[in-house]
């Protein structure tokens, strides 16, 4: 089963009620979830400081610092996030990714990503 990586999640965090929305549809999948973020940990999903290291999600080496911490593979995890620089960082290393355009906040499509995917 496929680890969640969210890295959007710093978009949301300030939206109470769309943070509601996006964990309610989050809470509908079983796999593990791990969030990557500078913001504390708030609930009970897995969060990861982003500044770790002095690495940021923009480096390749970052991702692949969270993939052996967690004793995972590229093959092993899904990632979304809304930073289009930390996308292109994931997939350097194989990451399969999805950028969620915080603009238009469209959960239905971020839904249908993981479905397919995971």
């Amino acid at each position: 089963m496929k680890t969640i990586l969210i890295g959007a999640y710093n978009t949301l965090i300030n939206e109470e009620e769309h943070l509601s929305e996006i964990n309610k549809m989050l809470e509908t999948f079983p796999n593990k979830k791990i969030i990557l973020t500078p913001y504390n940990k708030q609930n009970n999903l897995e969060w990861i400081n982003s500044w770790n290291n002095h690495v940021w999600k923009n480096n390749p080496e970052y991702y692949k610092y969270i993939l052996e911490e967690h004793c995972l593979s590229p093959y092993e995890v899904i990632h979304f996030d809304d930073n289009q620089k930390a996308i292109e960082s994931a997939k350097k290393i194989w990451i399969q990714t999805y950028f969620y355009d915080a603009n238009t906040k469209d959960l239905t499509a971020l839904e249908k990503y993981l479905k397919e995917n995971l």
